[in-house]
């Protein structure tokens, strides 16, 4: 049973193929990247970009799907609709002379074929896959975006005087409630001890 388990996770592995990267990205300067899906495809980019806002648009052979305004990170996905080349842009729309962005991004995909040749366990292990896989390139995100404004040259950003504030208040906060829990426990057992207490009359 171990065994098939393990076939089945490494199958979906296999078949849940994802791809990480990360690029420089000059003032001014766009790059584009391609993808030759079949009709019924699921495909999906997450990106973020730790050094400010970034340009994106999602293409398909019908034409632009999405193209919204400049932002630090975001996550699209799509099901082809029809077989052809998908694309996805990065536009680096600051001023020449300012420092390059370095976008990291994942293509998240599965072909059409192998989710049908799928039972629905091995459906469902994919998508934990393609979720769990999400969630670590987001907590690395945050990760680096914490270490750039802590170890910085620059002054510290709002965001993060804000979350070392609420940091400082959520740990005085546990403390403070622990105290009062405490103090409520000995209240009550010695409420109950009392109540319960055989008192002799002489």
């Amino acid at each position: 049973m171990l065994a098939l388990d393990a076939f089945i996770v490494l199958v979906t592995a296999l078949v849940a193929f994802v791809q990480c990267e990360t690029v420089e990205l000059r003032p001014g300067k766009e790059i584009e990247f391609f993808d030759d899906l079949a009709k019924g495809s699921n495909w999906g980019v997450q990106f973020q970009n730790v050094d400010g806002t970034i340009g994106f648009r999602l293409s398909s052979p019908e034409g632009v799907i999405f193209e919204g305004p400049a932002e630090t990170y975001g996550s699209y996905a799509l099901t082809a609709k029809t077989a052809g080349v998908h694309s996805f842009k990065f536009r680096n729309m600051d001023p020449v002379g300012t420092p390059p962005k370095k976008p990291s991004f994942s293509i998240l995909g599965s072909s059409a074929e192998s989710a049908t040749k799928l039972d629905p366990v091995q459906n469902e292990l994919r998508e934990l896959n393609d979720g769990l896989r999400m969630v670590r390139d987001e907590h690395a995100f945050l990760m680096e975006r914490e270490t750039k404004h802590r170890e910085g040259d620059f002054p510290l950003s709002t965001h993060y005087v804000v979350a070392l504030n609420t940091n400082s208040r959520v740990m005085w906060w546990f403390f403070i409630q622990i105290v009062m829990l405490g103090a409520v426990c000995y209240f009550q057992i010695n409420s109950l001890k009392r109540f319960f207490e055989v008192r002799r009359v002489v």
